[in-house]
């Protein structure tokens, strides 16, 4: 039923190899996070020359800034899946991808990228909870 290669993948080296995926989701999510959560102020206030100066919003603010320490947070749960700490960092990542999926969700079209980030995090997040040692 299946090819013959698949029998000769040994369970240690699936882990290894998706320990180490999810340490790379954590790594990408959290930079992409905290750049785009940088980058959005002035994108938001300054390129768009032709219309009407609004000023930002609280919630906007208050969505920057929830966005900038849950990526500094999702760079210690890459510190910490690279430790082998896979207890703590599943179910840090796993709160972090979900409070960054719901405040690209909630801030509108110009934090779409943060939504793909959070997803990232949310895997890997997933991926550590799943092979965590009690």
């Amino acid at each position: 039923m299946y090819d013959w290669r698949v029998k000769d993948m040994p369970e240690a080296f699936s882990r290894k190899t998706l320990l180490d995926l999810s340490a790379a989701f954590f790594l990408l999510g959290s930079i992409l996070v905290l750049v785009i959560s940088i980058l959005s102020v002035p994108i938001e206030t300054v390129y768009p020359t032709f219309r009407l100066r609004i000023p930002l919003t609280y919630s906007y603010l208050v969505a920057v800034i929830i966005g900038i320490v849950g990526a500094i947070l999702g760079l210690d749960c890459f510190s910490m899946t690279t430790k082998r700490n896979l207890s703590n960092a599943g179910v840090r990542g796993i709160v972090i991808g979900a409070v960054l999926l719901s405040i690209s969700w909630a801030a509108g079209l110009s934090f779409q990228i943060v939504g793909a980030g959070a997803v990232l995090i949310l895997i890997a997040g997933i991926i550590c909870y799943i092979y965590r040692e009690e």
